[in-house]
């Protein structure tokens, strides 16, 4: 949980940064931590199940709409409730400790937080590209 809270740390700290109010700041970096975490997770149960359970895979990719808009929401619900109700004080505490280390600038958080999310995104890409070449079908 550590890298979840350093991920939305740093996409909230970027917004704050940049004059979001911030109620909107923490739920944009919720959402963007729920991206993230859609996107790897997701990456690795496929490679899982392709190795594990092709058939199964299989199954997931013939109802991707559906499989992709549960797994987000659950991130989300996970999140929210960690962050607004388990934890209220996890995203301050990271903010701390990075302030400490001197990593407040703006410009270098949106590096950051960019490079996370188009990182997760093009991980996912590349994993779905490889499953789509060991044959299975998408849709």
């Amino acid at each position: 949980m550590y890298m979840v809270d350093l991920i939305t740390c740093y996409c909230y700290m970027m917004l704050r940064k940049f004059r979001y109010a911030e109620w909107n700041a923490k739920n944009t970096a919720i959402i963007n931590s729920s991206v993230v975490l859609f996107f790897i997770f997701t990456a690795l149960l496929d490679i899982l199940l392709l190795f594990v359970s092709p058939d199964k895979l299989q199954i997931l990719y013939g109802y991707p709409n559906t499989r992709y808009v549960l797994t987000i929401l659950i991130f989300m619900i996970i999140l929210d409730s960690r962050y607004y109700l388990f934890r209220k004080d996890a995203i301050y505490l990271m903010q701390e400790k990075i302030n400490r280390s001197g990593q407040n600038n703006g410009w270098l958080l949106f590096i950051i937080t960019s490079s996370i999310l188009i990182g997760s995104i093009i991980i996912g890409f590349l994993v779905a590209q490889y499953v789509k070449s060991k044959g299975i079908t998408f849709g």
